[in-house]
């Protein structure tokens, strides 16, 4: 008898560890499938971004060159030491003047229905923009140039 108790026991255990290893491994198909979700999200914007820059490629071969290679379209200070959200403000409003100016030199205008944008930049190069206002204690210049 005693026997068979310790042999139902031992199932028990080894049931919980499958069950323990059972579910670590549904954690990780969940985490899983977030980040394939999440990368399948990227990519359907990257392809957007992608099309949306041969179109301007094509229009700029047409037409005529308003930049250089290198040009400063844009540049502004803005100030270290604040919080996260303000210095995520802060570069936004840089990039949407400068995204005004771009449009501007290129003879277009905003429209409210249907924004235009005339710059590009990735999403890492202003995350470094961000994290460095984040790091900083003084103020920061920052350019966007063509490229």
């Amino acid at each position: 008898m005693q026997a068979s108790i310790a042999e139902n026991d031992a199932m028990e255990a080894k049931l919980a560890e499958v069950n323990a290893m059972y579910s670590k491994a549904q954690e990780a198909l969940t985490s899983l499938t977030e980040s394939k979700a999440q990368l399948t999200s990227e990519i359907e914007e990257l392809e957007q971004t992608t099309a949306a820059l041969r179109k301007g490629i094509i229009n700029m071969r047409e037409g005529q060159v308003y930049y250089r290679a290198g040009e400063l379209v844009y540049a502004g200070v803005m100030r270290g030491g604040l919080k996260h959200d303000a210095n995520v403000a802060q570069v936004n409003w840089l990039l949407q003047n400068a995204n005004e100016a771009a449009l501007e030199r290129l003879g277009m205008q905003q429209q409210k229905d249907q924004p235009l944008q005339a710059i590009w930049l990735s999403r890492g190069v202003v995350n470094n923009a961000v994290a460095a206002l984040d790091k900083s204690k003084g103020n920061l210049f920052f350019r966007v140039r063509t490229v």
